[in-house]
């Protein structure tokens, strides 16, 4: 066997030892583009990921345990990409690894692993619950009980679950139709980059131990 042939393989073995089950959530609403950048990047490293995410934006929010109480949108969401009427839940008919609630970071939290991996994902174990990225920086203290990305991964542990939380300095509430790009040095783009590596670093450092994170 060839040299580049053996490298290849090992390459291979390696990818699929750290390829890990992720769950992908934020507060900026499961449309933004920095959502979306960060599950295409993540799912290229090799991850199976399921991004559970809000409908709209609900920043602000903490962990507060808020969802929809009717089955239908009462109103279109902030992009117009849901319509009134449509149901408060779904996902993306092109993958159904890309859902949406109407409810907060904490509920989707708990939509992920009360109703979706159970029913539709054969209970399939989650190694790391990821928040992000948010757009904005996160970085007061107080922000621990405001910040529904935050919100979302300290619902996670509560649950027993390893979970990290990510934020960027841009705000730019962008469509991902509209901005989702291939262009390394677009912030969206950047932010999913540091992502990829600092769970992998995460999932490097697991070695043998049951937990991605104490």
């Amino acid at each position: 066997m060839k040299l580049s042939s053996i490298l290849t393989a090992l390459t291979t073995v390696v990818s699929t030892a750290l390829a890990k089950n992720i769950v992908l959530t934020n507060d900026d609403g499961w449309a933004s583009t920095e959502i979306r950048a960060t599950y295409r990047s993540l799912t290229q490293a090799g991850h199976n990921v399921y991004l559970v995410a809000p409908l709209e934006q609900r920043s602000g929010f903490g962990g507060q345990f808020v969802f929809s109480y009717t089955n239908t949108l009462l109103h279109d969401d902030q992009f117009h990409f849901k319509k009134a009427g449509d149901p408060a839940w779904g996902h993306e008919p092109n993958d159904d690894h890309i859902w949406y609630f109407n409810a907060t970071p904490a509920a989707c939290v708990g939509f992920a692993f009360d109703y979706l991996i159970p029913t539709y994902f054969s209970n399939v174990s989650i190694d790391l619950i990821v928040s992000g990225v948010n757009q904005g920086l996160n970085l007061d203290d107080s922000m621990f009980t405001i910040s529904g990305t935050i919100g979302a991964t300290y619902n996670a542990i509560y649950r027993g679950h390893s979970a990290i939380a990510f934020s960027g300095s841009t705000s730019n509430n962008s469509f991902y139709k509209d901005s989702l790009n291939e262009d390394s040095n677009d912030p969206a783009n950047i932010y999913a980059s540091k992502v990829v590596e600092l769970t992998s670093k995460v999932f490097e450092s697991q070695g043998e131990n049951e937990r991605a994170l104490p």
